[in-house]
């Protein structure tokens, strides 16, 4: 067993002399033939390339590739002939290692088998003329004979290795520029019939990958390292790769691809990367389209794929992205979505005879479902087009509870407390700059079984089914059946510039509505439109066009805005007072309430109405109406209205149809009733048919005139006068009264605070007492009366009004006292 060790390390021994004899014969070799070496190789890589090179230095390098030997070239540079002119070396190396085979080197055969280039540069440049110097990596006609030693030095490298070396393409005629850096780059070579398997590793930095260099760079900054393998077919002229693996600055990636280097030079390469962030995937993008897909901003990671395909001649290749995620976060300039799932792709090929730029790309996004604000929104499709000037179309929807809604009004001037709600929104526009002019929205409301409370008086709808449409700026209420104080009510209308949403809208929030129902209360309706709400503060942060914009004018439009009520109702309800048939149109602004065009019936007469509601003070409004009665029943009218506030006139102690034409205006609180003491106006009436029951003032006459005869039911003639109102003081004409009893005159002031004097002229002629069948008629208030007797009524110091006689007639004289 020794002996056969001591002949192994007798063998061994004589393998490393018979290698250092190689080494020391290839190195004396070398040294030798330096100058030789250094002009064939001149003269070999310039008679191939047909360009000028150079070499400064040539040495042995056996460290590096042992057990083979490499020749070191030092300096080696290679111009066209136009380099004077631009600059551009086709390649230039600090130090460019060619490994070789000891013996074969000793015997003269220098057979290359990997390249190995150290600090350089490959520079294919193309000037705007198109002229390029890549004509020198073109395969040459062969005019000269290859000695068969030489063979072995025409075919492909076993392997190059590139360090610290820059490659660029340059194409000025086309503005198109690839330029890398190489950290390290390494291609081993095997043959398989007239295949090449190319074994790849590499770790390069892109520094630009732009077909067009005014459209911008994809993947500036970025490092790519992998090791993979690539297939190369000589018949086919074709580079192919299936799902290679690469890491793109530590994300990884999967690329299938086929390049074409034949008659029809193209590519085709599919990328494919799961859980990748958006934010890094932008940065892969050129920093123009990357700005406009920023407009959208998705927190989380997708799952993504993408398909380019070119040409290698140059122009911009076509895109083709998709991806998928799920519970994701999704961000636009219009709306923030979370928890959210969609899908999407990206195109720059909208339409196929255009260019490949941002003008004809676009992005879809698919089967959409997200929450925004608590509301879950979905949508089948949203498309964003031209990434240059990006237009956003979207269909969104949802169904929800209708409290949920609230955070999507965040107003106070009204809230959801119950029912259900769909919203459809249709939009297309920009993200920005919105205006009415670039943009539309439009969209449906579905409110069912609802409950709304609106307003400071905090005023409740109930049984709410409605359906409103969005066009634009405006809203339009097709519809709105619900119940306020279980009366029914149906409302349609519309609110103009009431949304927010398209930017800023000029003018103020208008609002038309009408009003129809059965039976319509007053006393519910105004606590509904009640409009002094607390003033919503501006948030000078809103940005136009934001929800909090359309929030504002909502508050501004219940609050201070513009409002038109047409109102028909088949009853009309004011505290007593009942009428039949109310039409009427009321103008709402930021002060005041108008009334106009009001007309209702009443009993088998009617009434119409025009006037002004302003207020005054908190809670406090002051009225100024005209108004017109035709043949109304006096006693319902004095019933309904609480007697006017005069105690001494009962609604019991009256009859008759009323006629009036009266100016009036008084305050009222903001429940509606009346403070009668600030009447104010005069009026001018007539009475009918009328008749004046267990009147206490008349019957007090008994006292001085006429006991025997009967004041507990008077019917008297047609009653005409005018009358004046002065902070609850009436002023009363010479008025005649001609009844069934008798005839009077009367004339003063009737005080509902108390100060009440009216003189009472009782003509002798009364002493005739008047038959049954007496039919009272007025001979003018005009008339003396002849001779009479004279009361005056005035209001004593406990206020009750006292009846006297007035036998030198003082109150002609000195009224009021």
């Amino acid at each position: 067993m020794k002996k056969y060790a001591v002949y192994s390390l007798w063998a061994l021994a004589g393998l490393l002399i018979l290698v250092v004899i190689l080494y020391l014969s290839a190195a004396l070799y070398v040294s030798a033939n330096k100058e030789k070496l250094i002009a064939k190789a001149v003269s070999t890589l310039g008679t191939t390339t047909g360009g000028t090179a150079s070499i400064s230095d040539l040495s042995l390098s056996v460290l590096n590739n042992f057990p083979f030997v490499a020749i070191e070239l030092k300096k080696v540079a290679l111009k066209d002939s136009l380099f004077s002119r631009h600059g551009h070396h086709l390649l230039f190396a600090e130090r460019l290692y060619l490994r070789v085979n000891p013996l074969s080197l000793v015997l003269g055969k220098i057979a290359v088998k990997k390249i190995e280039m150290d600090s350089g540069m490959v520079y294919l440049y193309t000037d705007s003329t198109g002229y390029s110097n890549d004509y020198l990596l073109k395969k040459k006609t062969q005019t000269t004979t290859i000695d068969e030693k030489d063979k072995g030095s025409q075919e492909m490298f076993d392997k190059i290795e590139l360090k610290h070396t820059a490659l660029t393409v340059d194409d000025r005629s086309k503005a198109k520029l690839f330029d890398v850096f190489v950290n390290k780059f390494s291609v081993t070579t095997k043959k398989s019939g007239s295949d090449y398997i190319f074994k790849i590793s590499e770790s390069v930095l892109i520094k630009s990958i732009a077909f067009n260099q005014a459209i911008g760079s994809y993947m500036s900054g970025q490092t790519l390292n992998g090791n993979y393998s690539m297939l190369y077919s000589a018949a086919k002229k074709e580079l192919r790769f299936d799902s290679i693996p690469v890491r793109i600055t530590n994300q990884p990636f999967h690329f299938t691809g086929v390049f074409s280097f034949g008659t029809v030079q193209q590519f085709l390469l599919r990328v494919n990367a799961n859980n990748i962030s958006v934010d890094f995937a932008k940065k892969l993008l050129t920093e123009k389209t990357a700005k406009g897909i920023s407009l959208v901003s998705v927190a989380g990671p997708v799952d993504a794929s993408a398909t380019l395909k070119g040409s290698l001649t140059g122009g911009n290749p076509y895109i083709v992205a998709q991806w998928v995620t799920k519970a994701n976060t999704l961000t636009t300039p219009l709306l923030s979505f979370n928890n959210c799932s969609f899908s999407g792709s990206y195109t720059n090929e909208v339409n196929p005879d255009s260019a490949h730029t941002d003008e004809n790309s676009k992005v879809e996004i698919y089967q959409f479902r997200g929450d925004w604000r608590g509301l879950t929104m979905q949508s089948e499709k949203m498309v964003i087009n031209n990434l240059t000037i990006p237009v956003l179309t979207a269909d969104l929807r949802s169904d929800f509870l209708l409290p949920q809604f609230n955070t999507i009004l965040q107003t106070e001037a009204l809230s959801l407390t119950r029912g259900n709600g769909s919203l459809s929104l249709k939009y297309k526009g920009p993200f920005d700059h919105i205006t009415p002019q670039n943009a539309s929205l439009n969209g449906t409301l579905l409110i069912r079984n609802g409950n709304i409370v609106i307003g400071a008086a905090k005023s409740n709808l109930s049984d709410c089914n409605a359906v409103f449409h969005f066009v634009n700026t405006n809203v339009i209420l097709e519809r709105l059946d619900c119940r306020i104080h279980n009366d029914p009510i149906h409302v349609s209308g519309n609110a103009v510039n009431a949304l927010g949403l398209l930017g800023d809208t000029p003018g103020n929030v208008l609002l038309s509505l009408n009003i129809s129902a059965p039976v319509l209360n007053i006393d519910n309706l105004t606590s509904v439109l009640y409009r002094k709400l607390p003033a919503r503060k501006t948030n000078v942060n809103a940005k136009p066009g934001s929800i909090a914009q359309t929030a504002q004018k909502i508050d501004q439009l219940l609050s201070s805005g513009n409002i038109s009520v047409n109102v028909n109702a088949a009853k009309l309800v004011y505290h007593k007072f009942q009428a039949r048939n109310a039409v009427a149109s009321i103008a709402i602004d930021e002060n005041s309430w108008l009334l106009k065009n009001a007309s209702l019936q009443h009993g088998s007469g009617s009434i119409s109405v025009t006037g002004k509601v302003q207020e005054q003070s908190a809670g406090r409004f002051g009225l100024q109406a005209a108004m017109q009665m035709k043949q109304v029943d006096a006693q319902k009218v004095w019933y309904e209205f609480e007697n006017f506030g005069i105690p001494d006139l009962n609604y019991k102690n009256i009859k008759g149809l009323l006629s009036a034409d009266a100016r009036l205006s008084l305050l009222l609180d903001r429940t509606g009733n009346f403070d009668m003491k600030t009447l104010n106006g005069d009026a001018d009436f007539s009475i009918r048919q009328g008749a004046l029951i267990n009147f206490k003032p008349l019957q007090s006459v008994r006292t001085f005139v006429f006991k025997n005869r009967d004041f507990t039911d008077i019917a008297f003639a047609e009653i005409k006068d005018h009358i004046a109102f002065n902070r609850g003081t009436v002023t009363i004409d010479r008025m005649e009264i001609n009844s069934t009893v008798m005839s009077l005159f009367v004339e003063g002031i009737y005080g509902l605070s108390g100060n009440t004097d009216i003189s009472i002229q009782l003509p002798l002629s009364n002493l005739k007492k008047r038959d049954k069948d007496y039919v009272p008629e007025n001979a003018g208030a005009s008339r003396g009366g002849g001779m009479s007797v004279f009361l005056r009524a005035k209001t004593d110091a406990d206020g009750t009004i006292r009846i006297k006689y007035d036998p030198f007639k003082r109150f002609r004289k000195s009224p009021g006292k």
